[in-house]
């Protein structure tokens, strides 16, 4: 039996094409920063920039994020109600602080000295989520719930506050539930006709130092899943062979639980061996600290893997060539097992590898028939399981398809044609030459001798309807290839 360890971060691995798409669903406006400060949610709540400047973001793309330096630098953003929502709200972004002071990253109602609407700051390198009930800029006129976790300087963290009611909140510290402590007096939400802003607070001289990316502004709550996928934890889908059996890894915090807690090694540590029969979704419930639980689930597909001989796999090659001049494309089409390796040999003593289903394009460097041949190889370990190899003729030219002329003194027409070929010399050609008829792969279809005349006619009719090209052959000479169109 053999083990695999699988790290499996903090992950949701149940994500689907809907919950991407539901990171669309009440979306009141996105700043992606990339170049600019517009809003790309369609609802066209767009900022002006005051003193920011754009900067590298996360990934080191440059103009994709703003720096704000800490001395009058901000965004203002809309004016208008929709940008003034009820409860529940979310608020998320990505950040890098560059101080400890108090660093608004949004606030959707923007008054000096005086707390409205929702904002989204760190203080003093805590994460804090708050609303205002339109008092002074102090605890008295906020409600507001504090991370415990210090944010490091200079270091990119993607944050996310939600606001459900006066105490329901929750914050997320790179896709992690980050439990707070509650301040301030609280009371009703107010609102008032002010625009939203990023990079100053409501007391004076209270201006953000570093840079934000990626800011979203919801007017719901936004599930685990969904926060865990902004904050670049990617679904993961851990598949292996039915009878393995593998390490699962609770992420980080101290386990509390298992669920479920069958075919598992141990049920109470953070690392068992997992030996599932069928595909199974394990959670583990940890505590990053007492009294707050979060979860990670690790999806576990199982699948039968080939052990046997090779009618027993699916095991189908097939490939596809584009000739032009002495360049050839081959394209993959075969079904085969991920696991099988393939190769393709050339014909003139080379070969190149190809991944499934992928392309790859080779120049002779010599005209001439060459033998092309994709072999696969299907192994577990060094037992070999089965192997298969096909192989396809092909003639190369010199002259590419796009560049095709007979040279002078000779001519066909008509050409589009609907069947019948006229073939003209100016001055007749000598015993032994030929006309071949190539398909736009560079394969043969078809050739005539011709015996010393100046002008012949033949029948393609037989043809099927498309392009060719065609090439006159003497002993000493080569009049080229010439495009042909069957109507």
């Amino acid at each position: 039996m053999k083990a695999y360890l699988i790290l499996c971060s903090i992950l949701c691995c149940t994500y689907s094409l809907n919950a991407q798409l539901s990171l669309q669903d009440s979306l009141i406006a996105w700043y992606p920063f990339d170049g600019d400060a517009l809003d790309y949610s369609g609802n066209a709540n767009h900022g002006t920039v005051s003193g920011a400047s754009l900067a590298t973001d996360r990934f080191g793309n440059a103009n994709s994020a703003y720096f704000f330096d800490g001395n009058n630098d901000f965004i203002s953003f809309a004016n208008n109600q929709a940008f003034k929502p009820d409860f529940p709200i979310t608020i998320t972004a990505w950040v890098k602080i560059n101080d400890y002071g108090n660093n608004v990253i949004f606030n959707n109602d923007f008054s000096s000295g005086v707390h409205y609407g929702f904002w989204l700051n760190i203080v003093n390198g805590n994460l804090y989520i708050s609303y205002g009930n339109g008092g002074p800029a102090n605890p008295s006129g906020r409600r507001s719930i504090g991370g415990g976790t210090l944010l490091q300087l200079n270091q990119w963290y993607h944050v996310a506050g939600i606001v459900r009611a006066e105490n329901d909140m929750e914050l997320f510290i790179n896709g992690k539930r980050e439990c707070g402590t509650y301040s301030g007096t609280g009371g009703p939400l107010n609102t008032t006709s002010g625009a939203g802003t990023s990079g100053r607070g409501t007391n004076t001289g209270s201006f953000y130092h570093g840079n934000i990316d990626e800011i979203r502004f919801y007017s719901r709550d936004l599930d685990k899943s969904e926060i865990r996928l902004l904050a670049d934890f990617p679904p993961q889908d851990t598949t292996f062979c039915e009878g393995d059996s593998l390490q699962l890894d609770a992420g980080y915090g101290n386990l509390i639980s298992w669920n479920p807690t069958t075919n598992l090694s141990c049920t109470n540590c953070p690392n068992p061996i997992a030996s599932p029969i069928q595909s199974t979704l394990y959670t583990a419930i940890t505590e990053n600290t007492p009294g707050c639980p979060d979860t990670v689930d690790i999806s576990i597909l199982t699948k039968t893997c080939p052990t046997g001989p090779c009618d027993t796999v699916n095991f189908d090659l097939a490939f596809n060539t584009v000739v032009n001049g002495n360049n050839i494309t081959i394209y993959d089409q075969s079904s085969i097992p991920t696991n099988a390796q393939m190769d393709i040999r050339l014909g003139d003593g080379n070969s190149i590898g190809i991944l499934a289903g992928d392309s790859v394009s080779y120049t002779y460097n010599n005209n001439g028939t060459y033998t092309i041949c994709l072999e696969a190889v299907l192994a577990l370990g060094e037992t070999l399981i089965c192997s298969d190899t096909i192989c396809e003729t092909v003639e190369l030219l010199t002259t590419s398809i796009e560049a095709a002329h007979l040279g002078e003194g000779v001519k066909i027409f008509p050409n589009p044609s609907l069947g019948i070929l006229n073939l003209e010399f100016t001055q007749s050609p000598e015993t032994g030459a030929l006309l071949h008829i190539y398909d736009l792969q560079g394969k043969s279809i078809a050739s005539w001798k011709l015996n010393q005349q100046l002008a012949y006619q033949f029948d393609l009719s037989s043809l099927p309807k498309g392009r060719y090209f065609l090439r006159i052959e003497e002993s000493n000479y080569f009049h080229g290839s010439q495009l042909l169109e069957i109507q």
